[in-house]
This record gives C-alpha cells, sequence and structure tokens, in this order.
C-alpha cells in the first residue's frame, strides 16, 4: 500500500474530549481546551454531530467553571450543526436552552425553551418532569418548581427504579 492510499482520520474531536476530561478534572486550566476546540471547529474532516458534541462538552466544562465568556459561538457552530440531524434534536434544544441562559442571560426564555423540548404532556409523564428538575438543578435556577418535580417523580416511581 503507497502512501497515497493510505486513509486519514482525524482524531481532533478525540483529542478535545480528552483536554475537556482533564480540563473537568483539574488537570488542566480550562483555557487550554480551546486550541483542541478551535482544532475541531476548524476541520474539514469534523463530521456536524461531532461539532455538536463538542459544544455541548464544552458547555458541561464551562458551567462547571462558571465561565462563559467565549463560547457562545461554538455554541451557535454547536446548534447550528445538529439543525438537519433529528438524532441531535434534544441536545440541540439543550444548547439552545443553555445558550439563552449563560450567553443572553434569559433565565425565563431558556425554561421556556427547556419545557418546549419535553414536549406535550410532559407535565404528567414523570421521566420527561424528572428531566427538567435535574435540568434545572444543574444549573441552579427554578429550583423551587424543580423540587416540587423532584418529589412528584418519587411519589411516582415503582420499586427497583
Amino acid at each position: 500500500m503507497s502512501l497515497g492510499q493510505l486513509q486519514y482520520y482525524d482524531y481532533a474531536f478525540e483529542i478535545f474530549q480528552n483536554t475537556a476530561n482533564a480540563c473537568w478534572k483539574d488537570v488542566w486550566p480550562l483555557d487550554s481546551l480551546f486550541p483542541s476546540l478551535e482544532a475541531v471547529f476548524n476541520s474539514k474532516r469534523t463530521p456536524p454531530d461531532k461539532i455538536t458534541y463538542a459544544a455541548d462538552l464544552l458547555l458541561q466544562v464551562s458551567r462547571k467553571f462558571g465561565k462563559f465568556d467565549d463560547i457562545g459561538p461554538y455554541v451557535l457552530k454547536g446548534i447550528e450543526a445538529a439543525s438537519d440531524n433529528e438524532n441531535l434534536k434534544m441536545m440541540k434544544h439543550n444548547l439552545m436552552a443553555d445558550y439563552t441562559l449563560y450567553i443572553q442571560s434569559d433565565t425565563a426564555r431558556a425554561l421556556q425553551i427547556k419545557k418546549a423540548s419535553l414536549g406535550t404532556g410532559w407535565e404528567n409523564d414523570r421521566d420527561r418532569f424528572y428531566t427538567l428538575a435535574k435540568w434545572c438543578l444543574d444549573r441552579k435556577i427554578n429550583l423551587e418548581e424543580a423540587l416540587l418535580y423532584a418529589r412528584k417523580t418519587v411519589g411516582l416511581t415503582q420499586p427497583g427504579q
């Protein structure tokens, strides 16, 4: 096999994941995440779903450190990359809600987006209202309503779950 026949695999996303993991575990500072993130977003070989996953991972790490100053453009690109992918629909809505919460500082609108993403009848579905309670708890917003849904979840849980 000649060099021209070798398949090229872009490891940018995997490098970013490992860098994000190191930041999450406080091995590396948050700023060290951005060079590998740029590699993911600037590579012509990065598939759209990986861009969306990278934006989601960036938000998780940023939320841990409470630093959101430089992430807006990346989150928007993650939302855009998920636009045509039905499998990423929930992640797209979560990115939109988090963008609204952290970048636009609009808690009420972020809650609207999150609730809309749960579909009709979510108020009567244990798993979906638990999802909202957990989402609110993770972001430390709307905690009174989240507590109500968490308590309601406990009352509907069957043994073994």
